[in-house]
């Protein structure tokens, strides 16, 4: 039927208008220097990011912390890392919200971790909104731990291309650079081990090494005992924007990875994804997921772990190659804008956490208002006197009643002009005359549930699964409807 005109100039401001969406970024690390990723989370999804780290007040207290996310009606939250999805997995559950999980590597490989999880992993595998996972390479290995398939999605981490680029290799020095926590995983010995024979065949190579940890000292002696101190500068912490300065100046980039004893290995790094942003070749090993950021022989060189003579051979080929360096730090940059830029990663995560809402809100409708393949939104003008509104109610509810397959049909009155204590109280007076006066066997299969107060995203969702709308009174004028959803008379219903 044709739509009232005037009727329709009134509609659309529940239905389309939308506030900016809430979400809870919940991490273990404060400020740890190295989670640039994390960092991107934060500051960069098209949201209000509530963070929470391990110190935070309302993490201390489980029953606090959900009513802390109600309070400042968070619709989503974001776990960095497994073990904290597992310690929020329950008060998402309680709270009504999506739990989306984003593993980082070690969180689900070091296998005293494991052991501590235990069957909450597959717990929370089962209940999570959706599983991130950084590189195939870890979607594999959650896969094989036994979460499901279909909710394991694979977005890699992505840098600023603006920021890290510009890098020439055919025109820099010799220097190699090495930006990584110090720590067993990075193996930061063994590159200095490939270094000491780079530096006897090439003595006017130099190398950089930034970042801390608990090597550090190690790789200090270790720098003494090979006598390298005029030729290695370990410089600390840099932020993103001095190490992409650093990297302007650098030939190559390197890092020797190696799988840990305890079953942790790289899981995809950022860093790599940096320096070919920059238009570095990197020289590295074929551990975890590195493989799917550097392409051997076409964007650098993977050798295999602990191999440090290949290493240092490939990085010899740099040193008297500086032309394949700039071909192969070309060829990186191209790649990663592709494939790895910030705005990638963050579109792609945020589409996840846009559908993991759009889900968990359609789930609770259905389980709150019991909808059902056809719903009925019926607009009440609940200010007029009960002897002209109930018997609307009650006719409407008896045509309802009366049409084929009543159980395939909800009825959701508009109830935001209303409380829900006065509308039950109407619904319960007119359902019990039906009863009395009807003899209707559709009214036993009939839902009929008040909307009360929902919010726009829940009008956005609920617009989606209506198949009209019926204004009792024909000059309401606070009705608001999506303009795609007809309104329908009583005499319409014959034919839905």
């Amino acid at each position: 039927m044709a739509r009232n005109t005037s009727k329709q100039e009134k509609i659309n401001s529940v239905f389309n208008e939308r506030k900016e969406p809430v979400i809870c970024i919940v991490h273990p690390n404060e400020n740890a220097y190295s989670e640039t990723f994390i960092h991107a989370h934060i500051e960069r999804l098209p949201a209000r990011v509530i963070v929470l780290h391990r110190s935070s007040p309302p993490l201390q207290d489980m029953s606090i912390l959900k009513q802390f996310l109600w309070d400042n009606q968070v619709e989503a939250v974001l776990a960095e890392y497994a073990p904290v999805g597992v310690g929020l997995l329950d008060v998402c559950e309680e709270a009504g919200l999506p739990l989306i999980v984003h593993t980082h590597g070690g969180d689900t490989q070091i296998n005293d971790v494991l052991e501590r999880m235990g069957t909450r992993f597959l717990e929370l595998f089962e209940k999570a909104a959706a599983v991130i996972a950084p590189t195939i390479f870890i979607q594999k290995q959650l896969l094989e731990m036994g979460a499901p398939e279909g909710k394991v999605i694979v977005n890699p981490y992505g840098v600023n291309t603006s920021l890290f680029c510009d890098a020439n290799p055919a025109t820099s020095p010799p220097l190699f650079l090495a930006v990584s926590r110090l720590v067993d995983l990075k193996a930061p010995p063994l590159s200095i081990l490939a270094f000491k024979k780079v530096i006897e065949r090439h003595p006017d190579a130099r190398l950089i090494v930034v970042g801390t940890g608990p090597l550090l000292e190690t790789c200090k002696q270790i720098t003494r005992a090979l006598k390298l101190y005029n030729y290695i500068d370990f410089v600390g912490i840099k932020t993103p924007t001095e190490v992409a300065e650093i990297m302007r100046t650098a030939r190559a980039f390197i890092q020797h990875s190696m799988t840990k004893s305890d079953g942790e290995c790289e899981a995809l790094g950022v860093v790599f994804v940096e320096a070919g942003a920059s238009g570095l070749p990197v020289v590295a090993t074929r551990s975890g997921g590195i493989p799917e950021v550097v392409i051997d022989g076409e964007t650098g060189f993977l050798v295999e772990e602990a191999d440090i003579d290949a290493m240092a051979d490939c990085m010899v080929r740099l040193v008297e190659e500086p032309e394949l360096a700039s071909q192969l730090g070309k060829a990186a940059r191209e790649r990663i804008c592709i494939n790895f830029s910030i705005e990638k990663s963050i579109e792609n995560l945020w589409q996840i956490i846009e559908k993991s809402i759009q889900e968990n809100t359609e789930q609770q409708l259905f389980k709150r208002l019991e909808l059902r393949h056809i719903n009925l939104v019926v607009f009440v003008d609940w200010s007029q006197p009960e002897d002209l509104l109930l018997p609307k109610i009650e006719s409407l509810i008896i045509k309802i009643a009366s049409l084929p397959n009543p159980l395939n049909k909800t009825l959701l009155l508009d109830t935001r002009n209303i409380t829900e204590e006065a509308a039950n109280l109407v619904l319960s007076s007119v359902i019990m005359k039906i009863f009395l006066e009807q003899n209707l066997e559709g009214m036993e299969k009939l839902v009929i549930a008040p909307l009360g107060e929902l919010s726009e995203k829940e009008w956005s969702v609920l617009g989606n699964k209506i198949r009209g709308c019926i204004l009792l009174d024909e000059n309401q004028e606070n009705n608001s409807l999506p303009t795609n959803i007809p309104i329908l008379t009583l005499e319409d219903l014959d034919k839905i």
